[in-house]
């Protein structure tokens, strides 16, 4: 008997009775002791290097030992024989799928030679029907299933799936890369990354994964020298439209309806030698292996974690297989120039990174999302980012060290154009879009001037990469920050700008037709009219991304919000001289994160707006406008939302970062805020709890009262905040608040940039004054009283505002607020008023009055310019006189409005006193208005106590009840003596020119009657007002005054 139908007896045999041998244990030991040494006998790896003289299994050659073989031995193709190792081959098929749960120890070696059999110093043939074999293999889950828990799950065992995989993917590299010797070390570096992502986290194999995954130096030199029997490639020879992989100018055709059913080598029973195989058909069998191999990972994972305790299986399964897989799967993906071949192999990378997110590893969830960022953009871009960067979410620094003359190439600042240009020529790509390269802190300057082709294959991989990243969100953890960037990188390329009112918008040339010629173009970017269809596809699938957010669990959206504010502070970094336009993809995906997460903002709230705030005090005005767009968005929109929170809590968290952008020295960042801020009012004002209102006034008061510089148009903004606030809420406002609403409106009222703002301040002053008088039933007695004199002392300090026009309007509002709602106050409040507030005032104007200057001035003091002014108001001084003038008249008019009151306080003796010395110091001064004012005041103050004592002679006529208090309620004699002796000074100093003293602050620089060169001669009006005054005084005193008083020197001499 032959040994072909030897083994075709014993395959018969096995294939048709495998409940036999599983039965009767009899035929298992037959198996293992009979029928698998002499497979392996056969099977040996150096069995090919023997002459073969009988094909019967019983000749006495057979028997050679196989150790005694000298390796010199020479091992032409003569000398292995087809039919016998393709039924070898076939009955290992048999045994490894029906009776491996019999045959452990045996199909650990079997596997074994498999993978021996893809080594290159192997036949093309040997590889072909090898890679037929574990074809069959690969294809079934329940296989994989029992090697790993029988294999690879075991310590100290062989790691049989790993070497499978392993030897399918170092396949891959003997048939792409021995093509360019140059391209090898690429590999390797790419094989070290998956490998090294393990020791990275310490997730490292039981197994010595660099054994099977990465390639020695040995190996690859035993790859570029490959037998000359292997498939032999064209260059650049691809027919029509059919499917294949092009790599380095070499076409590789990809054979279609290839199935683990039907096989070319393991089915030619009839032949004698091997057939010559198809072009490519190696390569494809390994394709088909690897897609295979993924589905079936992803099938055996699923099975076993629908069982509990299977769960760390699963793990180990997918440890052993992806850094080949994904390294395989990389490299095909790399060279394929067809569209289905990359559907087909996308749906492998979403198979395994849907794998890894659901079993948790992270170390195979970052290199899965490694590959399909590196193959979603332009080739060789990633690995320069990563690189240059130093690591990317854990990327090691291996990645590019392995292959200097890239590394010196792209980093030591030479162009990047030349290198890309050389990368894609090799390959019939659609470009799609050319463009730069995104600017990133790590990278030189000079990297920026070249450019970058977009593949019309990157877009494919990018639209894989967005949806894998919104169906695996909750697991990516910080991988969002690889992912995140690749997408800013992308969007960058493609020239899609965000839009602050949402979604992107195409900043790129446009060129007609579906492909792009590589060449030099005017704008930064060109696109293709094929790149502006994708645009709005890739922008609705980013906007989907971002808006699935919602689904994600409180700690991955916070993993979102980290990466976007790790992106966003790069390119602050990056615009931070101004040299380069940052990308505002960040920050715009913030802004849509936030809007999106709203409804749970507890969560996210505080890191998201804090990096907002930052963004908003960059120097470069671009990107802080976006900072404060995406904040001021964000807080209206938050408050128009309800949370589970409690209310007063949840809108506190809302506006304080709107409030702490009061700390930002740019003008335009704060009229963002107090745009917002209006909005808020207008919208949600009557919503807000009471505890948020002194946060919105503060907004509004530090403007003008903080230590930064603010200008018209914000000034303007911030009072419109503040005048709907008076108008609108003071209604709503908690009691509290008016005290400060009320100094935030003196502010606005002193400040010198928009004069027509401080008028309209004073006005919203009589306006709180209305309001807060018609609720003062409704609050305590204290309150009341702290509000009004807070009120009046802002009044009383414009009334000394450097500007005339605020300091009369002042003045008139003082005045009417006093006379009208002054009998609000105790007596012991018009106390406090008149020495604290009133007095005080007079102090201050009677000071400034001394030290204004007496030069003519332009129109800019009393706010705006080109305006005439009359003689009698063309300085400083005479300003102040009018502004004397007022103050005194109105205080001695509040006397008069506020008598009963006044004259029943205990120390209104000394506030007489004190009044008449100022009307005598303004009565002793050289300017004929303010000496005039200072007689009429004193006429009007002494008609204030004639009017009273005869009110008080009438109640004496007609109440009886009266009689006994005239001493109390007349103005005491002490009184009309001092304001005699007040009359006789004024009319001295008037008529008689005697010198005149008045007691000043010792910062005034010289008495007002010393001020001028010459005195004014007193008028008609002058002799008459004080005529006046003395028959009032006079009638009172006649009686009471000495009679030196009546001396011709005294009175007789002013009477003459």
């Amino acid at each position: 008997m032959t040994r072909t139908l030897g083994l075709e007896l014993l395959e018969s045999v096995l294939s048709s009775y495998p409940s036999v041998f599983i039965k009767h244990s009899e035929f298992a030991q037959l198996l293992k002791d009979q029928v698998c040494p002499l497979i392996i006998k056969l099977f040996a790896p150096n069995h090919k290097q023997m002459q073969i003289t009988s094909q019967h299994p019983c000749a006495p050659n057979t028997h050679v030992s196989l150790d005694s073989v000298s390796p010199q031995t020479s091992s032409s193709p003569e000398r292995v024989y087809f039919p016998i190792s393709m039924r070898l081959l076939r009955v290992i098929v048999i045994l490894i799928t029906l009776y491996y749960n019999l045959l452990v120890t045996e199909c650990e070696i079997f596997l074994a030679l498999l993978v021996k059999f893809l080594e290159s110093d192997k036949l093309g043939w040997q590889r072909a029907i090898a890679l037929e074999v574990l074809h069959k293999i690969v294809i079934s889950p329940e296989l994989l299933i029992w090697f790993c828990e029988n294999y690879d799950a075991k310590p100290n065992a062989t790691k049989a799936i790993s070497s499978i995989v392993s030897g399918l993917a170092a396949y891959v590299q003997l048939s792409f890369l021995h093509l360019d010797v140059s391209e090898t070390s690429t590999f390797i570096v790419e094989k070290i990354f998956f490998v090294d992502l393990i020791n990275k986290c310490k997730c490292i194999c039981p197994f010595n994964a660099l054994s099977h995954c990465v390639v020695n130096r040995e190996y690859t030199s035993r790859i570029i020298s490959a037998s000359k029997d292997d498939e032999q490639f064209e260059a650049n020879v691809q027919s029509g439209s059919q499917p294949g992989f092009q790599y380095r100018d070499v076409w590789i055709p990809l054979c279609q309806n290839i199935t683990s059913k039907k096989s070319l080598l393991l089915d030619s029973l009839e032949k004698h030698e091997a057939m010559n195989l198809p072009n490519g058909y190696s390569l494809s069998l390994t394709y088909y292996c690897v897609v295979n191999c993924c589905q079936s990972v992803f099938e055996a994972t699923e099975s076993l974690l629908s069982r509990k305790e299977k769960k760390d299986i699963a793990r180990e399964l997918y440890q052993s297989t992806y850094p080949s897989l994904l390294a395989a799967t990389s490299l095909f993906l790399d060279a394929s120039v067809d569209e289905s071949i990359t559907e087909q192999l996308l749906k492998c990378f979403v198979t395994m990174t849907l794998l890894s997110c659901r079993l948790g590893h992270t170390t195979g969830r970052d290199a899965a999302y490694f590959a399909l960022c590196k193959a979603s953009l332009p080739r060789k871009y990633l690995v320069r980012i990563t690189s240059a960067s130093g690591g990317l979410s854990a990327i090691p620094g291996s990645l590019t060290s392995p292959n200097s003359h890239l590394e010196k190439d792209a980093l030591s600042g030479s162009k990047m154009e030349k290198v890309e240009n050389e990368s894609v020529s090799s390959q019939p790509c659609q470009i799609i879009a050319v463009g730069t390269v995104c600017p990133t802190p790590s990278l030189p300057l000079s990297f920026y001037s070249g450019t970058v082709m977009l593949t019309a294959k990157n877009v494919q991989v990018a639209h894989i990469l967005i949806s894998s990243a919104e169906a695996n969100g909750q697991d990516l953890g910080d991988c969002w920050h690889l992912v995140l960037t690749s997408i800013q990188h992308l969007v960058w390329i493609l020239g899609m700008t965000p839009s602050m009112q949402g979604g992107f918008r195409s900043d790129g040339e446009i060129i007609d037709g579906t492909s792009l010629v590589t060449g030099p173009h005017s704008n930064a970017n060109v696109l293709t009219t094929a790149a502006m269809a994708d645009v709005p596809v890739v922008s609705a699938m980013l906007n989907k991304l971002f808006d699935s957010t919602t689904k994600l669990d409180d700690v991955a959206l916070h993993h979102v919000i980290a990466a976007l504010c790790k992106l966003s502070s790069e390119a602050m970094t990056v615009s931070q001289n101004g040299s380069r336009e940052p990308s505002f993809f960040p920050v715009a995906k913030l802004q849509q994160t936030g809007m999106a997460n709203l409804a749970r903002l507890e969560v996210f709230w505080r890191p998201l707006t804090a990096h907002l705030i930052e963004v908003s005090g960059h120097p470069y005005a671009k990107l802080r406008e976006w900072g404060a767009q995406a904040l001021t968005v964000l807080v209206k929109s938050a408050l128009k939302i309800k949370t589970a929170a409690e209310e007063s809590k949840r809108q506190q968290l809302i506006l304080s970062p709107l409030s702490s952008m009061s700390e930002i020295e740019y003008t335009d960042v704060r009229r963002k805020q107090i745009e917002c801020l209006v909005n808020v009012l207008q919208s949600s004002g009557q919503q807000l709890t009471s505890d948020q209102w002194p946060t919105v006034i503060e907004t509004v008061r530090v403007v003008v009262a903080g230590k930064l510089s603010y200008d018209e148009i914000l000034v303007k903004q911030s009072y419109e905040a503040l005048a709907l606030m008076i108008t609108d809420f003071l209604e709503v406002l908690p009691f509290h608040c008016i005290q400060l609403l009320v100094e935030t409106d003196a502010k606005y009222g002193s400040q010198q940039c928009e004069l027509n703002i401080s008028l309209s301040a004073l006005g919203q002053l009589w306006a709180i004054s209305d309001f807060v008088y018609r609720n003062t039933p409704k609050i305590s007695r204290k309150e009341s009283e702290t509000i009004w004199l807070v009120l009046y002392n802002c009044l009383s300090e414009l009334c000394v505002d450097v500007r005339p026009p605020v300091r009369k309007s002042a003045c008139q509002t003082l005045l009417q607020t006093i006379v009208a709602h002054g009998l609000a106050l105790k007596p012991e409040t018009w106390q406090h008023m008149v020495w604290k507030i009133l007095f005080p005032m007079l102090d201050k104007v009677r000071t400034l009055t001394l030290s204004a200057s007496t030069t003519r001035t332009n129109s800019s003091i009393l706010g705006a310019s080109n305006i005439l002014i009359h003689h009698s108001r063309d300085t400083e001084s005479k300003q102040w006189v009018e502004t004397s003038v007022q103050t005194l008249s109105g205080i001695v008019k509040i006397f008069n409005a506020q008598r009963t009151l006044l004259l029943a306080l205990d120390d209104f003796a000394a506030i007489w006193t004190t009044l008449l010395r100022y009307i005598e110091y303004l009565a002793a001064s050289d300017n004929s208005e303010m000496t005039l004012a200072a007689f009429k005041s004193f006429q009007t103050f002494e008609e204030l106590a004639l009017i009273h004592c005869l009110y008080t002679l009438y109640m004496q006529l007609y109440f009886s009840s009266v009689s006994g208090n005239e001493e109390g309620t007349n103005l005491p004699e002490q009184l009309w003596i001092a304001s005699w002796k007040s009359w006789m000074t004024m009319s001295r100093t008037l008529v008689l020119t005697k010198s005149f003293k008045v007691d000043i602050p010792s910062d005034s620089l010289t008495s007002l009657s010393r001020r001028g060169e010459e005195r004014f001669i007193p008028g008609q009006m002058h002799l008459i007002t004080l005529l006046h005054i003395f028959t009032t005084i006079f009638e009172r005193v006649r009686k009471k005054i000495s009679c030196d008083d009546l001396k011709y020197d005294e009175v007789p001499s002013v009477l003459k």
